[in-house]
C-alpha cells in the first residue's frame, strides 16, 4: 500500500503560532528528539498549529509519534495537545503532552475521510515553548495520494455603510488628559472638506479649524464639556466632547503598534511611514490616534547624555525628538516600549542592569524572562521618554505590582500625560493591585493570525468579564488583520484569518471594550481591512462613554456558542451573538427594543425578546437595541 510521509507534503498551507514548519527537523531547526528519543522524519511545528490534508476518501490510516521537542522539553518547558480531525470529527486526541514526557503513538482510521486536519493546540492558551513534533508521521492510501490544502478564507464582503460626504462624528464622546500637561486631540469625524468650531473650549487649548486638531495644555481636574461642530457644503454635525482632566483613559485606547508587522526590525523612518499612512487612509477620522514603537528601538546607556545613564535609542532612532514631533504634527500621539528586566525579549537593553554604570553581565536567554538587575534605571528612562515627547508606554514581561507602582509614580512626576500599558498575560487575581496605576493590561498571551489562536483568546475572556472599565481596560492583544506576520517570525503577508473570522475578531474586540491597536502594516492597507477597522457603528460601541463591561449571558462550550450583553449610554444595549463552531446556528436576543445590526446599520424587522437570528460559523452578530 502506498505511503506518504508528512514531510513530503507541501507545507506552504500550514498555519502555526511562531516560525514556519520544518521538514525532518524541530521548529528551531535542530534534529528531532522527544524525551531523549531521536526521530529522523516528520515535521516540526509550533502551537497553535494546523495542517489540512485532502484525503479524497482514499486514505486508510494515519500514524505518528508526537510530543514536545527536547529543544524546550529538556528544561521541562512547553506543552501541546495533538488532535486528528476528520471531516469535523475528532479521530484521535493525545491529551496534553508536556516537555520531558515521552512521545506517544497517535493513529487513526481514515477510511472515507475527505479532509484530515492536524492540530497542535496550546493547553490553557499558553503558546510559550509550544514546540510540537509530528515524528514518523505517515498516511497509508490507495488510489489518490493525499495533498495539503489551504484553509478557505471565504469572500471579502464589505459590510459597512457606503461612504457619505456629510459630516459624521465617530465616537469622540470622551477624551482623557492630565491637568497642566500637554494635550493633543484629533477630532474623529468623517466627511469631505470639513471645518470645525467649538463652544466652551477651556483656556489654554486652541483649535485648528481646518485640520480638526485641539492642542495646548489641559485644564484643571474635572470634566469639561466642549461642543464640537463640523461643517461642510454637504451639511453640519454636532457632538459634545467631554474632556476628562485627571483621567488618562476614560475610553479604550485606539492606534497602531509596530510589533506584528515589523518585529524588532524598526527605525524612525518605518514608524513615521505608518503614522503618515494612518492619516492618509483616514483612520485618524474614526479615532485611531496612537503610534506605538515596540521592542527594537533600544540602544545603550551612557553617562554623557542629558539625563545621565538614561537609555538611548539605537542607530535607527538617533532623533527620537524629531520622530515624536513629526507624529504630533499629524495630530497623533507617540508611544514607546520598555521592560523592567536587564534584557527585552529580543535581547536589547531593559530598565535595569547588573552594575551602577548600566553594564549587564546576565546572559540573554531567548524565550525566558531576564532577571531584574541590582540597579534600576526606569525612573530616569521614563523621564527621558517624557523629555523626548512620548505619550504612551508599553511595559512588557509581566511587571510586578511593585514595579508598576514605581513606574506610575515616575510617570506622574514628569511633564507629560503618559498612558501606561502592561503586557503580557497579566495575572487575573492581582489586577486590583494594578488598577489606578496602569490604564490597560494584557489578559492573554500573544494573539496570532490563526483561527485557533483567535478562538482561544475569545474563550479566555469569559474569566475576565467585569474587570475592565474606564481607566483600567482589559487588553486581549493587538489586532491581527492587514499585512502581519513578522511578530511571530512569519513573512509579512495578509492575515491568515478567514474574512468571517476577521469580522468576529474586530467586532468582538470592539464589543468587549478592548483597546483597538492595529498590528498590520498601514503602508500596505487594503480596502477590505480599512473598512473593517473603520466601521463607525462598531467603533461607537467600543468607545461608548458609559464604559460598562461586557457580561456573558450564557454559552455552550461543546457547540461553541456564546451570548453576551453590554449596557450602553442612554439606556441602549448591545448584544454579541458568537458562534465559535463550524456550522451555522441561530441565537436569541434577550430583550425587546428597536434593534440594529451594528456592522451594516440595517434595522431588524422584528425586535422582540427571544427573537432568534442566524449566526455564521466562526462568526458573530452585533446587535444594538434601543429601548422602546
Amino acid at each position: 500500500m502506498p505511503l506518504t510521509y508528512l514531510d513530503e507534503l507541501d507545507l506552504g498551507h500550514a498555519l502555526q503560532g511562531w516560525e514556519s514548519p520544518k521538514r525532518n527537523r524541530a521548529v528551531t531547526g535542530v534534529p528531532f528528539s522527544i524525551a531523549g528519543r531521536p526521530f529522523s522524519r516528520g515535521i516540526g511545528t509550533h502551537t497553535v498549529g494546523w495542517l489540512g490534508i485532502n484525503c479524497a476518501g482514499k486514505a486508510c490510516r494515519f500514524s505518528a509519534h508526537v510530543g514536545v521537542d527536547d529543544a524546550v522539553g529538556a528544561q521541562g518547558w512547553g506543552a501541546a495537545r495533538f488532535l486528528l480531525i476528520g471531516d469535523g470529527h475528532v479521530l484521535a486526541d493525545s491529551g496534553v503532552r508536556r516537555g520531558g514526557q515521552a512521545a506517544i503513538h497517535l493513529e487513526a482510521d481514515l477510511r472515507e475521510v475527505r479532509l484530515l486536519e492536524l492540530i497542535a493546540d496550546a493547553p490553557a492558551d499558553n503558546t510559550h515553548h509550544g514546540h510540537a513534533d509530528w515524528c514518523e508521521a505517515v498516511i497509508e492510501w490507495e488510489g489518490t495520494p493525499p495533498r495539503s490544502v489551504p484553509r478557505p478564507r471565504g469572500e471579502a464582503v464589505l459590510r459597512g455603510p457606503p461612504p457619505d460626504p456629510q459630516p459624521r462624528f465617530v465616537a469622540g464622546h470622551l477624551v482623557g488628559a492630565q491637568p497642566g500637561k500637554p494635550f493633543l486631540y484629533c477630532i474623529p469625524c468623517l466627511g469631505e472638506d470639513l471645518r470645525f468650531s467649538t463652544v466652551g473650549l477651556p483656556d489654554g487649548l486652541t483649535l485648528d479649524s481646518e485640520r480638526g486638531i485641539i492642542s495646548g495644555r489641559a485644564p484643571g481636574s474635572g470634566r469639561h464639556a466642549v461642543q464640537l461642530t463640523a461643517r461642510s457644503r454637504h451639511g453640519e454635525a454636532t457632538r459634545v466632547l467631554t474632556l476628562c482632566s485627571g483621567e488618562s483613559a476614560p475610553v479604550p485606547p485606539m492606534g497602531w503598534s509596530s510589533w506584528n508587522c515589523c518585529h524588532a526590525q524598526i527605525d524612525s523612518t518605518r514608524i513615521l511611514a505608518n503614522a503618515q499612512a494612518l492619516v492618509a487612509q483616514g483612520l485618524h477620522r474614526v479615532g485611531y490616534r496612537r503610534i506605538n514603537t515596540d521592542d527594537g528601538w533600544q540602544g545603550t546607556r551612557r553617562a554623557d547624555t542629558g539625563i545621565p545613564l538614561a537609555l538611548q535609542g539605537n542607530e535607527g532612532f538617533r532623533d527620537p525628538v524629531g520622530l515624536t514631533g513629526a507624529i504630533h504634527d499629524l495630530g497623533l500621539l507617540a508611544g514607546i516600549y520598555h521592560v523592567p528586566n536587564v534584557h527585552s525579549p529580543q535581547g536589547l537593553a531593559g530598565g535595569s542592569a547588573d552594575h551602577a554604570d548600566g553594564r549587564i553581565d546576565s546572559p540573554f536567554r531567548h524565550g525566558g524572562n531576564s532577571p531584574i538587575g541590582a540597579h534600576t534605571f526606569w525612573d530616569r528612562d521614563i523621564a527621558q521618554f517624557a523629555e523626548w515627547g512620548f505619550d504612551y508606554l508599553k511595559v512588557d514581561n509581566g511587571p510586578s505590582a511593585e514595579v508598576v507602582v514605581s513606574m506610575a509614580r515616575a510617570i506622574s512626576a514628569n511633564g507629560r500625560d503618559i498612558t501606561l500599558s502592561l503586557s503580557a498575560g497579566m495575572p487575573r487575581d492581582r489586577i486590583e493591585s494594578y488598577r489606578g496605576y496602569a490604564q490597560l493590561w494584557r489578559t492573554t498571551g500573544d494573539l496570532i493570525d490563526t483561527w485557533f489562536s483567535l478562538r482561544n483568546k475569545i474563550r479566555s475572556q469569559v474569566a475576565w468579564q467585569g474587570v475592565g472599565r474606564p481607566n483600567g481596560w482589559n487588553d486581549p492583544d493587538m489586532l491581527v488583520v492587514g499585512a502581519v506576520g513578522p511578530g511571530w517570525n512569519a513573512p509579512l503577508q495578509p492575515s491568515r484569518l478567514a474574512y468571517e473570522e476577521q469580522y468576529l475578531h474586530i467586532g468582538l474586540w470592539a464589543f468587549l471594550a478592548a483597546p483597538l491597536v492595529i498590528g498590520g502594516d498601514l503602508t500596505q492597507l487594503d480596502p477590505f481591512t480599512n473598512q473593517l477597522l473603520s466601521n463607525p457603528g462598531v467603533i461607537e460601541i467600543n468607545q461608548d462613554p458609559l464604559g460598562a463591561p461586557a457580561q456573558l449571558i450564557d454559552q455552550d462550550v461543546e457547540s461553541g456558542t456564546m451570548r453576551w450583553h453590554r449596557e450602553l449610554a442612554g439606556g441602549a444595549t448591545c448584544m454579541a451573538l458568537v458562534n465559535l463552531g463550524d456550522t451555522p446556528c441561530e441565537l436569541g436576543l434577550d430583550r425587546s427594543g428597536h434593534a440594529t445590526d451594528v456592522w451594516t446599520g440595517e434595522t431588524l424587522e422584528t425586535t422582540g425578546s427571544g427573537q432568534r437570528l442566524p449566526v455564521p460559523p466562526r462568526g458573530h452578530r452585533l446587535i444594538r437595541i434601543e429601548p422602546l
